[in-house]
């Protein structure tokens, strides 16, 4: 007879495998439904105990989990997201013999999806963003960071950044800090995303290429194209 398994076992080693396939978008997603999960999972018992999957794949325990994503005021979306992670979790488990089948297991909880409010600027306020004039960056001292030195106004720095994400299509700020002098060659910036690992090309615009050059590391011992503090810590 097969070992039973337990919950968290097995999905750090689905955590690991989706890591190796370079899948990091997902295996992140798996990660914090694991944690989540398991903050609930102590609540309940009381203390930390192994969480078996044939007891924690029942209509109970599902449903008491999704009263606790409530009770912590977390969007329906979010709550849907580890609904539909477990989901294929028991799929998975289900497909390997590891826990019996059971209609409907999933049928009482939310797994759907709902529209949010849009949270995304009106093209006006995005030109009234853009339009905004930027401070002198140009005479930048050698290992010394825009915000430390040049930029007395916090928002014309936040502004400046801000510019940079839109005008590289929307790169996230955490792929901007870490994108290395290499990484811009010839009006084109390559790099591959922190979160997934996917490599990502872009084309520098002109309005961006200027900001580029007033925001640049030009300390030659640093490896980063722009000057963002926390990376000089």
């Amino acid at each position: 007879m097969k070992e039973k398994k337990n919950l968290t076992e097995f999905m750090l080693s689905l955590v690991q495998t989706l890591e190796d396939e370079h899948r990091f978008g997902s295996a992140h997603v798996y990660r914090s439904t694991l944690h989540t999960f398991t903050a609930y999972w102590n609540k309940r018992k009381g203390r930390k105990i192994l969480m078996a999957v044939r007891n924690v794949f029942t209509v109970s325990v599902l449903r008491e989990f999704e009263e606790y994503l409530r009770g912590k005021l977390l969007k329906m979306n979010t709550i849907s997201t580890y609904m539909r992670m477990l989901r294929a979790v028991y799929h998975r488990l289900l497909k390997d013999g590891e826990v019996d089948y059971t209609a409907g297991l999933f049928n009482s909880v939310y797994t759907g999806t709902c529209a949010d409010v849009k949270r995304a600027l009106s093209p006006a306020d995005m030109a009234k963003i853009l339009s905004v004039p930027l401070p002198d960056l140009g005479n930048v001292a050698v290992g010394t960071s825009v915000s430390s030195s040049l930029v007395q106004d916090n928002l014309q720095e936040a502004r400046c950044w801000f510019s940079l994400l839109f005008l590289l299509r929307g790169i996230p700020f955490a792929d901007l800090a870490r994108l290395r002098k290499c990484d811009y060659k010839d009006g084109v910036v390559s790099y591959c995303r922190q979160k997934t690992g996917r490599r990502l090309t872009v084309t520098v615009p002109k309005e961006a290429e200027s900001l580029i050059r007033t925001c640049s590391d030009t300390n030659p011992a640093s490896p980063y194209l722009l000057s963002i503090y926390f990376l000089h810590l």
